[in-house]
């Protein structure tokens, strides 16, 4: 009974290990096919520099962080389902499940 058990629990464990590889690659190729058209366009076209390419880049990504705020704010303050459950300083806590 042992070696089935054990057996079961390596499946698992591989099973979760080829989930997460894909994961990471789904996200990375997703991630390099939105920006790297863009990168190559100002690049090639523009002449633009590293850094201002970075600056543009920095630019982006704050503006796509500062846009799910208001969302964040509005999910809090209907219910506090939507609170993290877990952060610095904060204890892992079940969360409840909507049903």
């Amino acid at each position: 009974m042992g070696d089935t058990a054990n057996g079961a629990v390596i499946a698992v464990i591989r099973n979760i290990m080829f989930l997460g590889g894909t994961s990471l690659f789904t996200d990375l190729s997703s991630h390099m096919i939105l920006t790297l058209p863009a990168l190559l366009y100002l690049k090639k076209i523009h002449s633009e520099g590293t850094p201002t390419i970075g600056l543009i880049e920095g630019i982006a990504q704050s503006t796509a962080s500062l846009s799910r705020l208001p969302r964040t704010l509005i999910l809090l303050s209907i219910s506090p389902l939507w609170a993290p459950t877990a952060g610095p300083g904060r204890p892992l806590r079940p969360c409840r499940l909507i049903g």
